[in-house]
């Protein structure tokens, strides 16, 4: 969402980041598929109601009233040329009511944004012939793994990066393809890759690393350490229940992030609102995956241990200079890394 409004901005359409799902409902307006007259009206109406719906929730978010909420205008800046869009766009709707036909937008306009795209984008640095980033050879194993890279073809693999390493040295450290299907850059060792539920590892591994320095114990209840936490029947839970998905707050957050998702962003607002948040078992009685609550239960704890220190502090202090990887690893995107991304 935040790319594609970021995008919009860009060409001149700025819709408030702040308030993601009113922006993408514009956005979505725009390249709605067309109707036939009598689906067209039934549409207009399921819009309607969308919108009363979206009024509400953002009368609770931002404490208006019905007459501040009705003038609230989620649009920052609109350009002439998007008025233009739109307007050809509705154009072309009435006319495919009218025929009774339908028409999806994106399949048209496609083909011509991608060339626009591609054609205007800068490659950066040149890639060898043979499709793999031209960068030095570790050890034999490595000349194996591009020799392998290369019977599987460029064609099949977007873009890819392996490193390992032995006895603490790099053996392999090999990058190849492109960052994306609409970025044709070349990966090259420094790139930087999401890795998602990957930091749930790492995460761990700090609090495992807290344990080994003697300043946590796995059964410590967790309200000890982190008074906050010890509301609303979670004064049980102890530190082995956050590591091994038994502390019954599975689901926890999963709601404060689909009526706002960029929430996300707010460390602090997080933490408060996992702190808050009731389990739906007791804890040590299932074992079901935290997939989006684990990262702030672990790393609330974590930083009651951090005398004021910030979350990626500590990660690099624990796990990135032990182990040199000094500007490889980060817990969300410091200033001065968006052009490896």
């Amino acid at each position: 969402q935040v790319a594609l409004l970021s995008a919009f901005a860009e060409m001149g359409l700025k819709l408030r980041v702040d308030m993601p799902q009113q922006s993408m409902e514009i956005a979505s307006i725009f390249f709605r598929q067309s109707t036939t007259a009598t689906e067209a009206k039934e549409n207009i109406k399921a819009l309607n109601e969308q919108r009363e719906r979206n009024a509400k929730a953002l009368q609770e978010k931002m404490k208006l009233n019905k007459k501040e909420v009705k003038h609230f205008n989620p649009v920052d800046a609109f350009p002439g040329d998007a008025i233009i869009f739109m307007r050809v766009l509705n154009l072309l709707r009435g006319l495919s009511a009218s025929l009774n036909v339908r028409i999806v937008y994106l399949d048209i306009m496609r083909p011509f944004a991608e060339s626009t795209l591609l054609g205007s984008l800068t490659r950066g640095p040149s890639t060898n012939s043979e499709w793999i980033y031209d960068s030095p050879v570790n050890s034999e194993v490595e000349s194996k793994l591009r020799s392998l890279l290369l019977e599987m073809g460029s064609d099949k693999i977007l873009g890819l990066q392996v490193c390992a390493y032995k006895d603490g040295k790099v053996i392999i450290d090999t990058a190849a393809g492109t960052l994306g299907k609409y970025d044709p850059r070349p990966v090259q060792p420094d790139s930087l890759f999401p890795v998602f539920s990957v930091t749930k590892g790492i995460t761990a591994g700090m609090v495992h690393w807290l344990v080994d320095q003697g300043k946590l114990k796995y059964e410590e209840t967790v309200a000890d350490i982190w008074p906050k936490f010890g509301t609303n029947k979670k004064e049980l839970i102890k530190v082995h229940h956050l590591l091994n998905h038994t502390s019954g707050l599975h689901n926890a957050l999963g709601d404060v992030v689909k009526t706002d998702p960029m929430s996300v962003c707010d460390w602090e607002e997080m933490l408060d609102q996992i702190a808050k948040s009731t389990p739906e078992t007791e804890p040590g009685s299932s074992q079901i995956y935290h997939y989006l609550s684990f990262g702030w239960l672990c790393g609330g704890l974590i930083e009651q241990h951090a005398s004021g220190r910030k979350f990626q502090e500590i990660l690099e202090e624990a796990i990135v200079h032990p182990l040199h990887i000094e500007g490889e690893l980060y817990v969300g995107i410091p200033p001065g890394v968006e052009s490896r991304l």
